[in-house]
């Protein structure tokens, strides 16, 4: 559900054994056919995947935040033989972001350079990856080098008024100093922090002790929702909360 919360619209469950025999027996993940004890119950989980796939493929989701990802500051940390330490940090580094965004119900898309360098472009202010364009790009801490099309982008982007988020400064293109990074992160309209984006809701999140409100914070909610201009209102409500009847008096 967690991962359907996040924008996936459809699963591959793999890893079917034909034989539990010998190491197999022993093998510890979850595979899908008769062998497993609850296979006559795989109905139900299949049914629910199938109708949170069918519901969440008929729109699309449309993102203004674009974060990149720092997978070629990694590769250069990167050995086969040696586990550099710096490889960790900024895999937590990055991850500690990426909650916190989410915490923040802000919606955002991850960047990668490999695609952005296929598929990128600026047009009007937008940065253009494929069918999507964002109006602000966020560079993730630890992030010390870029693709050099990703530069290029990023300078244009900055040139026609895009919003670039910059939580750390890359220094090098291709692992090799940059000049033009360098001289990028003079810019004076590059912001240096979180703290100006907005999730629609004035960066209000709050916390509620039920997976399913009742009824009186329910409509608190959606009233005050209807006075900042909100005119569209998703509501999961769990089978928990419906049969304690939180829900029974909302007008659907």
């Amino acid at each position: 559900d967690w991962e359907y919360a996040l924008g996936v619209n459809f699963l591959c469950q793999h890893y079917s054994n034909v034989t539990i025999e010998g190491a197999r027996k022993f093998d510890y993940p979850d595979f899908f056919t008769r062998y497993a004890p609850w296979w006559e119950n795989y109905k139900y989980l299949n049914d629910h995947v199938a109708r949170l796939s069918l519901s969440l493929s008929q729109g699309e989701q449309l993102n203004d935040i674009l974060l990149l990802e720092p997978n070629s500051t990694i590769w250069m940390y990167y050995t086969y033989r040696f586990n550099h330490p710096h490889l960790k940090e900024i895999g937590q580094s990055f991850q500690s972001l990426v909650t916190r965004l989410n915490h923040q119900q802000l919606e955002f898309d991850l960047g990668s350079e490999t695609i952005i360098r296929n598929r990128g472009s600026v047009r009007k202010g937008r940065f253009i990856v494929g069918n999507r364009a964002y109006s602000t790009v966020v560079i993730p801490p630890l992030c010390e080098n870029l693709f050099p099309e990703t530069a290029a982008m990023l300078e244009k982007f900055v040139q026609q008024g895009g919003r670039l988020i910059a939580l750390s400064e890359p220094s090098m293109e291709a692992a090799e100093p940059s000049g033009r990074l360098e001289a990028l992160w003079q810019n004076p309209s590059i912001e240096r922090s979180l703290n100006g984006l907005d999730n629609g809701s004035g960066g209000k999140v709050r916390d509620l002790p039920n997976t399913s409100v009742d009824i009186c914070d329910l409509y608190e909610l959606l009233i005050e929702a209807h006075e900042k201009g909100f005119d569209h209102v998703a509501l999961e409500a769990s089978s928990q909360g419906l049969d304690m009847g939180r829900l029974n008096t909302l007008s659907f």
